[in-house]
C-alpha cells in the first residue's frame, strides 16, 4: 500500500514525546508544537516526495532531534532560540544538481535544544 504525502501536518504535545521513525510520509510542511517534551523526527526511512520540505517548530523546554537520510541537507537559519541552542551537523545548502531532500527548519526553540544530524554508527549499531 503506497504512502501518500499530505501538504500540511500538525503535531502537538504537552509534557510528552513526539516521535516519528521508520517508514512514514513526510509532508511538504510539518508544524510541531511541543511544551516540556522531546521531539524526535527520524527521516532516514521516511517517504519524502517533495524536493524541499519545511519543518516549523514552536518548542519550549525540550530537546528536538532531526535525523536526516544520507546526502540530505538542512537550513536552520530561520530558527530563533531563547535560552537554548540550535546546531546542525549537516550541510545547509544542497550541491548543484543534487536530488537529495532539502529540509528548511523555521520557528522557535525556547529553553531547549535543536540538533539536526545524520545517523550515528558504531560497529553494528546505528541510531
Amino acid at each position: 500500500m503506497p504512502v501518500t504525502p499530505s501538504e500540511v501536518v500538525e503535531l502537538r504535545s504537552h509534557a510528552g514525546q513526539i516521535r516519528r521513525t521508520g517508514r512514514w510520509s513526510m509532508p511538504r510542511r510539518l508544524v510541531v508544537h511541543s511544551m516540556a517534551g522531546a521531539v524526535h523526527l527520524d527521516l532516514r526511512q521516511a517517504v519524502i516526495s517533495h524536493r524541499v520540505s519545511h519543518i516549523e517548530l514552536a518548542t519550549q523546554a525540550g530537546a528536538t532531534t532531526i535525523v536526516l537520510p544520507p546526502g540530505a541537507t538542512a537550513d536552520i537559519d530561520g530558527v530563533s532560540t531563547t535560552g537554548g541552542t540550535a546546531r546542525s551537523k549537516v550541510p545547509s545548502t544542497p550541491e548543484p544538481g543534487s536530488t537529495a531532500p532539502h529540509i528548511v527548519v523555521t520557528g522557535s526553540a525556547a529553553a531547549g535544544t535543536l540538533l539536526v544530524r545524520y545517523e550515528r554508527r558504531f560497529w553494528f549499531w546505528r541510531w
